[in-house]
C-alpha cells in the first residue's frame, strides 16, 4: 500500500484550482454510484476572483476502498495546513493539491514537508497557462474547457495510478541474518 500526493505547481491564476475541481468532478462521473463522497469538513467554495469552477477545500471520495482527498487552495503554507492536514488525518492514501511554482516557494516546501513526514510519494505536475482563443465570445468558458481537458489528460490518469498503487499490499519485511 503506497501513499501518493499529486501536487499541481504553477503561477497564480494559471488554473491549478480549476484543474483540481475538474479532476474531482471527473472522478465522480467516471465512478458513478461506485464512488461515494466521504463525510469530511470539506466544501466547495465559490471563487473569490474571476469565475470558473468552485475551489475544492478538503473533500474526500472513496474509490475502490481507497480514500482520495482533494484540496485546491495552495496560495500560502497556512492554506496547505488547513486543507492537507485533515486529509492526512482522515487516512487518505491519495491526495491532490496545489502549490505555487517559484523555486523553493514556501508552499512547495510545506507540501513536500507534509508528504515526507507522512510517507507520501510526491508526484509533481507543472501547470502552465492554457491559451484559450481570445477571439472566442466566452473566453472564460474556453479557459474552463482547456483546464478540464488538461485535468482529464494529465491528472485523472495519475489519480488512477495512485489508487492502483494504494490497493497493492505492502511488501513484507523479511528479516535476514548476517
Amino acid at each position: 500500500m503506497e501513499k501518493t500526493m499529486i501536487i499541481i505547481r504553477g503561477n497564480p491564476s494559471y488554473g491549478k484550482s480549476a484543474a483540481i475541481s475538474f479532476a474531482y468532478e471527473q472522478m465522480i462521473k467516471q465512478m458513478g454510484k461506485a464512488c461515494t463522497q466521504v463525510y469530511s469538513q470539506g466544501e466547495r467554495r465559490p471563487r473569490k476572483r474571476g469565475s470558473g469552477p468552485p475551489e475544492v477545500w478538503g473533500l474526500i471520495l472513496r474509490i475502490d476502498d481507497v480514500l482520495v482527498g482533494f484540496a485546491s487552495p495552495g496560495d500560502t503554507p497556512e492554506h496547505l495546513d488547513r486543507c492537507l492536514k485533515p486529509l492526512i488525518l482522515r487516512k487518505c492514501l491519495v491526495i491532490v493539491g496545489a502549490t505555487r511554482l517559484a523555486p523553493n516557494h514556501p508552499t512547495w516546501e510545506r507540501a513536500w514537508e507534509l508528504a515526507s513526514d507522512n510517507h507520501f510519494e510526491v508526484v509533481p505536475f507543472y501547470k502552465t497557462a492554457l491559451q484559450a482563443d481570445v477571439h472566442t465570445a466566452d473566453w472564460q468558458a474556453a479557459c474552463d474547457q482547456a483546464n478540464q481537458d488538461w485535468a482529464a489528460k494529465e491528472i485523472v490518469p495519475e489519480i488512477w495510478k495512485a489508487i492502483a498503487k494504494a490497493k497493492l499490499p505492502a511488501e513484507p519485511i523479511v528479516a535476514t541474518r548476517n
